[in-house]
């Protein structure tokens, strides 16, 4: 029994290493081919990723200040039941209600104004929150300076901040507001609407003096949120949403409006990638049919034919989904120093799942034609 096991690795040992060495004699002995094939796949590759990437930042930016709030429920003006896309406002004297309410423990005002603002002759959409120091609803990561701002004073998104070509320290005028700005924060790029935060009665004087657009509620332990929320919604002109509902209903927009068309282009890029991949392994494996045919007449069995193409096409894709993954990071960064305005969110999850299904592509387009080869008879091999 030990004998037949020893023979039967040794076989399939002896297979392997067959099947390895014809598969680097043809990498190696073709060179530059191999080369523009992977470079064309990388390249392919680098535009799946990164559109893909992008495609997650758009829907995941878009419920981060939600996300981030900490609150579990949100109020806002009956009707409105989503942050980035509407204009709530009710009267500021309701969240002094809502904090008496059974279960409350604390509800913070919140002001949000959406607008667009010129700045070095570019027009960018911006979403102005007001808020209270110290409370929530103000910036959750700081890149550099304060995320407190106090009288005249402003929080700018890092992306906002380097296109305006302004720093800490700097004076700019927002809705006809002479702002300073303290400081900078990171994250806050709502699928290209950037997030300003400044005190309360700024925001007020411009939304309106007297008038919030939400309130962030926080719930005492054990509290029902659906009873509280209840409660809530028996007071005039409010009602009580979900923090989980608000950010599904922002993101369902986002999706609807931005995220859609990238996710249509990364396919269309997917496809175009799995194709110039496929391509390249199919035409080598036809290229290489003669040399399998005679292979199988002097004796290899069908593994080695077929392992050697299966280990061609996971080279090739292994090179050129690493050469992609790098060349997207690179395009990242570059968008990252240059244009803040757009991120492509790399995450190793997305990575893997594009490329194994690169890899299942390519391995199916190079044992097709193998699989053809294997049924030919050896006898033809040598006819003239």
């Amino acid at each position: 029994m030990d004998r037949d096991i020893l023979l039967s690795t040794t076989r399939w040992s002896g297979r392997a290493m067959t099947a390895l060495h014809i598969a680097w004699r043809n990498v190696t002995g073709e060179r530059r081919r191999w080369a523009v094939s992977t470079v064309a796949l990388g390249v392919a590759a680098m535009l799946v990723i990164f559109l893909e990437g992008t495609s997650r930042w758009i829907t995941g930016s878009s419920t981060a200040y939600v996300d981030h709030t900490g609150s579990q429920l949100i109020v806002a003006q009956r009707g409105i039941d989503d942050f980035l896309f509407a204009q709530s406002a009710f009267p500021e004297a309701t969240m002094a209600q809502v904090s008496h309410l059974p279960g409350v423990a604390s509800v913070d005002p919140v002001v949000g104004v959406n607008g667009v603002v010129s700045v070095r002759g570019t027009h960018l959409p911006v979403y102005l929150v007001g808020f209270n120091p110290g409370q929530s609803g103000g910036p959750w990561k700081l890149e550099d300076g304060s995320k407190q701002p106090h009288g005249s004073e402003v929080v700018l998104d890092r992306g906002f901040a380097r296109v305006a070509g302004v720093h800490i320290g700097d004076s700019l005028t927002l809705f006809g507001h002479q702002l300073r700005i303290v400081g900078t924060s990171a994250q806050t790029d709502a699928a290209g609407d950037f997030f300003l935060f400044v005190p309360l009665d700024v925001a007020e004087s411009i939304g309106g003096v007297g008038t919030v657009s939400y309130g962030l509620v926080q719930l005492k332990p054990g509290a029902s949120p659906r009873d509280v929320a209840s409660q809530i919604d028996q007071l005039p002109g409010v009602h009580a949403v979900a923090r989980q509902q608000v950010a599904a209903n922002d993101r369902a927009m986002i999706t609807t409006s931005f995220a859609q068309p990238v996710q249509v282009l990364a396919v269309v890029g997917l496809i175009a990638g799995v194709l110039i991949a496929g391509i390249v392994l199919y035409t080598a494996a036809v290229e290489h049919s003669r040399d399998y045919s005679v292979l199988k007449a002097i004796g290899a069995g069908a593994g080695v034919v077929y392992g050697s193409a299966l280990l061609q096409s996971i080279v090739l894709s292994v090179f050129g989904v690493l050469l992609g993954w790098g060349l997207a990071t690179a395009l990242s960064a570059a968008f990252d120093a240059w244009d803040p305005v757009v991120e492509s969110r790399l995450d190793l999850d997305l990575v893997a799942a594009v490329s194994a299904l690169i890899v299942a592509v390519n391995v199916l387009a190079a044992l097709l034609p193998v699989r053809h080869v294997s049924r030919v008879d050896p006898q033809e091999v040598f006819k003239a």
